[in-house]
């Protein structure tokens, strides 16, 4: 056992310095209630992340703009892009309904011919 005199006995074996101990500093409890009582844990305000925000917001914008052009070009290939996004949705709309009253007169047309080919059988 280690005596009572040498108390700073480890010191000599200089375990200490090879142990790689972070440092961490922690606020102190003080430091944390003299800050705004609805954030007790001394965060910056919730406007400071506006930034990230308007990044994340930006960027949605612009996905949303290229998926827009994109679906101009597809409605009207030839055509340059349209800018104004209720013309594109107008287009689309029509294009939806064009396609659906056409696939209802495909099916139709093929249910007759279907019968037919029975009748011939």
């Amino acid at each position: 056992m280690v005596s009572p005199e040498n108390t700073n006995w480890i010191y000599d074996y200089g375990f200490t310095e090879e142990a790689a101990v972070p440092v961490r500093t922690w606020p102190m409890q003080s430091a944390l209630n003299n800050g705004s009582s609805s954030n007790p844990w001394g965060r910056a305000d919730p406007g400071s992340g506006t930034s990230s925000k308007a990044c994340r917001e930006k960027l949605r914008r612009d996905k949303l703009n290229d998926k827009f052009v994109e679906l101009a070009s597809i409605l009207e290939p030839g055509r340059p892009p349209k800018t104004d996004k209720a013309a594109i949705l107008v287009d689309a709309v029509r294009m939806v309904t064009q396609l659906r009253t056409e696939a209802q007169k495909l099916k139709a047309s093929s249910s007759d011919l279907q019968e037919k080919i029975k009748e011939l059988k």
